[in-house]
């Protein structure tokens, strides 16, 4: 090497040297790694506790029925496998008093409740989680003729104790289930898009969900509510229901169902919550799982759809591809069928 070369070498590497370290950027690199860290840890913890299992893809319902005073209640096992950590965590474990005993079976009250949503069933020294469904009604049947008695379910003391002649109210069931027994058990009722709504129309239909605490709004409601009476087998309800593809959209003299339609979600103060579909179309409450319903007043209905802010006017959301047979309505539009092309001669 000649000597200019290598005075020139040890130049550059005096410059290196004297170069002073920036320490800020340094610690700045180990914070945004730490950082990614701490979100990379958050994340994974927040999938394993928040999360369901990804095994979890049994559907089976298992119900049972169970005596509740002088009714036959339907209530169904809580399937904890496909929860999450949390959810699991927020279930009642702790047994209060004994509420009644079928067969084998012991069902208890959850302990510091003051409702019969949830009961603990004791067997063999196991507990068994299980979550109110429904009423059972057995209008006109023998209870001795049915399984429950034939398997040792149900005793000639329950039968005898049995109100079979007559289907509970909405009132009826939300004291004696949920233990709200009046509007001041109720903390809010909140109106928001029907989540029925389907196909692409519905689904980019936005509407503006209200939600109600005030006490006067909160009584009228419970009353309409308490008021809710079953169905009877097989009636048809008229929900009114206003698709794409019905005249009466097409022509401009209805709003779309996906439009006005709302689901009520009722919470009350001991964090148990109803669930309610309002149709305003037709003044119509509905409740599907327990089947019950009311007929609103003009007045009432009138009431409501202001109280929702619902807008009854008609818009024009376009349309979209129809099926085959329409929408399954009376009034839908059914494309025509395409007639086979024929050959050329």
């Amino acid at each position: 090497m000649k000597t200019m070369d290598f005075l020139t070498l040890l130049g550059e590497l005096d410059e290196v040297a004297a170069a002073p370290v920036d320490k800020r950027k340094k610690r700045r690199s180990l914070w945004v790694a730490a950082a990614a860290c701490f979100c990379a840890c958050l994340l994974g913890f927040s999938a394993w506790f928040f999360l369901p299992p990804v095994y979890a893809t049994t559907n089976e319902l298992i119900l049972t029925t169970i005596r509740v005073e002088n009714r036959l209640a339907c209530y169904r096992v809580v399937d904890t496998e496909q929860m999450s950590r949390f959810e699991r965590l927020l279930l009642p474990d702790d047994p209060g008093e004994i509420l009644c005993t079928h067969g084998s079976t012991t069902f208890y009250r959850v302990k510091g409740a003051n409702d019969l949503v949830y009961l603990l069933g004791e067997k063999d020294g196991r507990y068994t989680l299980y979550e109110f469904e429904d009423f059972t009604s057995l209008i006109g049947v023998d209870m001795r003729d049915s399984y429950w008695y034939e398997s040792g379910w149900l005793t000639d003391e329950d039968i005898a104790a049995f109100d079979c002649e007559t289907k509970p109210t909405m009132g009826e069931i939300l004291e004696r289930i949920y233990g709200a027994a009046s509007f001041k058990d109720i903390k809010s009722i909140r109106f928001e898009k029907d989540g029925a709504s389907g196909g692409s129309v519905g689904k980019r239909i936005r509407v503006k969900a209200v939600t109600v605490k005030d006490n006067g709004a909160l009584e009228r409601l419970y009353g309409l509510l308490a008021s809710m009476t079953p169905a009877d087998y097989g009636q048809a309800m008229d929900f009114g229901s206003v698709h794409v593809h019905d005249e009466a959209y097409l022509k401009g003299e209805q709003p779309l169902s996906d439009q006005v339609n709302r689901d009520l979600t009722i919470t009350l103060t001991s964090g148990h919550r109803v669930t309610v579909t309002y149709y305003p179309n037709v003044g119509l409450l509905h409740q599907g799982g327990m089947d019950l319903y009311t007929v609103l007043s003009e007045a009432d209905n009138a009431w409501l759809i202001d109280l929702a802010a619902i807008d009854m006017e008609w818009r024009d959301w376009g349309t979209e591809k129809a099926l085959v047979y329409g929408e399954g309505c009376e009034t839908a539009v059914a494309p025509p069928i395409p007639e086979a092309e024929q050959p050329e001669e």
